[in-house]
């Protein structure tokens, strides 16, 4: 939990940097996602923001989604910054 911890302040850390360099200036950055595809469509996730998910009838609209909740993730990131930040134990 810990190192889970970390990485999100990390990455919080690193997204408001990129953010305050230039207001002005549009920052991009590649996230890598994984598809699979079923009779249903396309599923799609990025691994490296845990629960961010999305879908599509075909690849070009579930890539086209992802791109959308990777956005949406990341800007709930970044408000979630301006909150406090505590650490939970829970028995399981």
């Amino acid at each position: 939990m810990a190192d889970y911890l970390s990485l999100l302040r990390h990455m919080l850390h690193v997204i408001l940097q990129a953010s305050t360099i230039n207001l002005m200036q549009e920052v991009r950055m590649k996230y890598p996602v994984v598809v699979h595809q079923s009779k249903h469509g396309f599923d799609i996730h990025c691994p490296l923001l845990p629960g961010c998910h999305s879908q599509g009838d075909s690849l070009e609209e579930a890539l086209a989604n992802i791109k959308d909740a990777i956005h949406t993730y990341l800007e709930m990131i970044s408000e979630e910054e301006k909150g406090s930040l505590y650490e939970v134990e829970v028995a399981v």
